[in-house]
């Protein structure tokens, strides 16, 4: 049987005639990892996309807004959510897309600093934002697809075992996952995991990472009626694998996403898997893009390569699974890479230029 993967955002949508790439950039100098001599981004840039080729066209819209680091879509692709990270007054987004092009319908702050990441959860509406600096995971509801509400804000206090990152709760990433919703803790070293129940949120447990780890991106792939968490930890640099039995996660597995000599800076970033169950994570520093096998949820490690530029922050497949394409944050471009059967071809790569890329997602038209 094959498996299937359960994440938030771009998956399960539909092939329509036209296609597009969102790009969303960091836009202000003293953003993470950007330097002053640096050409900032714009905002998000919308770009029409071919996913027979690879071939990234014509610039179709820019909209404009400050540091728009993580976008995330509902299935049909009409709607796009964006936070923009600021130490103060992060702000969700919500747009229209149709032909390419973005309309802006409603924005709400965050009530957190520095806002990384957005999930969306379609069927009941709901949206989770990290707040990395601030500690926290705000809930919020999107009414009638084209108004925000604030709901509440979790706030998460202690701090983990490394004193230069780990000195507060940094939480990083939100996911959607039937009727779970989980929260991935860089600073506390945890998972925080809540049950939805009747539209409410309700906390089950927390997932313990071992020391030092930061968990940052998480997914979750399905096979036989048995479910795993993948976690990518960025500052252990390795990926972590929880079976999910009876409402609770045991870790039975982690990888190490570097061999050799280690090189300071090695941060690992974003973490996705293909339909047909290969997990492929990207590694900062070392630049390199690692792929695994999966199998009855364990890991096996099939290659990896470079990441086509510099910093590979964020990386998509486009939905049909042709080709893999990396946001290389630090040399400002983007490298796409042919795939078969969920195999990526180092060969044939094609680059495209775009200022300080953050977050990268193919989406239809509508």
């Amino acid at each position: 049987m094959k498996g299937k993967v359960a994440m938030a955002g771009q998956e399960g949508v539909l092939k329509k005639e036209k296609e597009y790439l969102l790009v969303g950039t960091y836009t202000m100098e003293d953003a993470p990892g950007c330097t002053k001599d640096m050409v900032c981004g714009k905002g998000i840039y919308c770009y029409s996309y071919d996913s027979g080729t690879g071939q990234i066209g014509e610039m179709t819209d820019l909209m404009e807004m400050e540091n728009p680091s993580y976008l995330t879509v509902n299935q049909a692709g009409d709607l796009v959510f964006a936070v923009n990270e600021k130490m103060e007054a992060s702000v969700i987004h919500l747009c229209t897309q149709e032909e390419g092009k973005l309309r802006l319908l409603d924005s709400l702050s965050t009530k957190g600093a520095a806002a990384c990441h957005i999930a969306y959860e379609e069927n009941q509406g709901l949206l989770a934002t990290a707040n990395y600096m601030s500690g926290s995971m705000g809930i919020s509801l999107v009414s009638q697809k084209e108004k925000l509400e604030r709901q509440f804000e979790i706030c998460y206090e202690g701090r983990g075992s490394n004193p230069e990152r780990q000195e507060m709760s940094h939480v990083h990433s939100c996911l959607f996952y039937k009727h779970y919703l989980l929260a991935a803790d860089l600073g506390l070293d945890q998972i925080h995991v809540y049950q939805i129940v009747d539209g409410t949120i309700e906390f089950l447990e927390e997932i313990n990472t071992r020391p030092g780890s930061g968990p940052r991106h998480m997914a979750v792939y399905e096979e036989d009626n048995n479910a795993w968490l993948y976690v990518v930890n960025e500052l252990s640099c390795d990926v972590s694998v929880y079976e999910f039995r009876a409402e609770n996660f045991q870790e039975i597995q982690r990888e190490p996403l570097f061999e050799g000599q280690w090189k300071d800076g090695n941060l690992a970033a974003d973490i996705h898997i293909t339909k047909n169950g290969i997990l492929y994570a990207s590694l900062r520093g070392a630049d390199k893009i690692v792929w695994f096998q999966i199998r009855h949820g364990n890991l096996t490690k099939l290659g990896s390569m470079d990441s086509g530029g510099e910093g590979p922050r964020s990386f998509c497949f486009d939905w049909e699974e042709r080709h893999l394409i990396v946001a290389n944050q630090l040399s400002s471009n983007l490298a796409i890479y042919p795939m078969e059967q969920g195999i990526v071809n180092t060969e044939n790569a094609k680059y495209f230029s775009v200022p300080v890329p953050v977050k990268v997602l193919t989406i239809p038209g509508s």
